[in-house]
């Protein structure tokens, strides 16, 4: 009997004593940080060891980890000490931008291609075949060329317009709207030096106002007028990372959950006609 339950403790005490096959660092503890978090444990098939990365136990944590555990980052502050962790030989990364995704690391961005994006943009604006883009030409983070030929594959007229700044925003898309009466989109990417706080509210207002619809990257521009934004699983992009970390397939992937969602009843109040289609959902 003795020598029974001796059994059944070491037993019980066996994960613990192998450690945690699942260790999650997140840049914060907001809302789609941990349900990320919970969508890695559910691909994992395990509960995790979770860290912020300002965890003063992290570090003394980094130093122990085994080569058969799997180490996920959210976020980009996570995922550059996620670097310096070699020890996993499964690492993966999400929730970040692509240019953030370590060496070495299966990792899954926020940002969706824009090949995929102007096929929504098609698709969702019936009858709207120009497309106006709003960057800095020194610091966009989308190569001009490559954006020339997702909107040529698409079937798409792409406008380029120059702003080095953001009181430059908003003169840069008028101007690029008078070169043609064609019915055209506004389409926003992430551009640090452009797109910004200061700017985003003016553009849109103006838009509005010309009733032209503006595409944003991510669902905060439907709160502040954009008729279509693009929305990302971040559970899906967490279970994605663990699930190529664990078949051992690093480098910088797409996320495979992404979708254009379009505000049909705003679309409506400005008289632009839309649809919903493949990657497109109206709301």
């Amino acid at each position: 009997m003795r020598r029974a339950l001796a059994s059944l403790m070491l037993l019980l005490a066996a994960p613990l004593l192998l450690g945690a096959r699942l260790v999650v660092v997140m840049d914060g503890q907001s809302r789609p940080f941990l349900d990320a978090a919970s969508s890695a444990e559910a691909t994992a098939g395990t509960p995790a060891e979770r860290f912020s990365v300002s965890d003063a136990t992290l570090t003394a944590r980094t130093r122990s980890a085994a080569a058969d555990e799997t180490w996920l980052a959210l976020g980009p502050k996570s995922a550059a000490l996620l670097a310096q962790v070699t020890a996993p030989k499964a690492r993966g990364a999400a929730l970040l931008r692509t240019s953030e995704i370590p060496a070495g690391v299966a990792g899954v961005s926020l940002e969706v291609p824009v090949e995929r994006q102007a096929v929504w943009i098609k698709t969702a604006f019936v009858g709207r075949r120009r497309v106006v883009v709003v960057r800095n030409p020194a610091g966009g983070t989308v190569d001009d060329a490559a954006l020339q030929n997702a909107a040529r594959a698409a079937g798409l007229t792409l406008h380029l317009a120059d702003a080095r700044t953001p009181g430059e925003v908003v003169p840069a898309m008028e101007d690029a709207l008078r070169r043609s009466s064609d019915p055209a989109v506004v389409w926003l990417l992430p551009d640090n030096t452009a797109i910004t706080a200061d700017s985003v509210a003016p553009l849109i207002t103006e838009a509005l106002a010309r009733r032209i619809p503006v595409v944003g990257f991510s669902t905060y521009f439907l709160r502040v007028g954009a008729v279509a934004a693009v929305s990302v699983d971040y559970g899906a992009c967490a279970g994605q990372a663990v699930t190529a970390a664990k078949a051992n397939q690093p480098g910088r992937w797409a996320p495979n959950q992404a979708r254009l969602v379009v505000d049909a009843a705003l679309a409506a109040r400005l008289g632009v006609t839309v649809q919903a289609g493949p990657g497109v959902e109206l709301k």
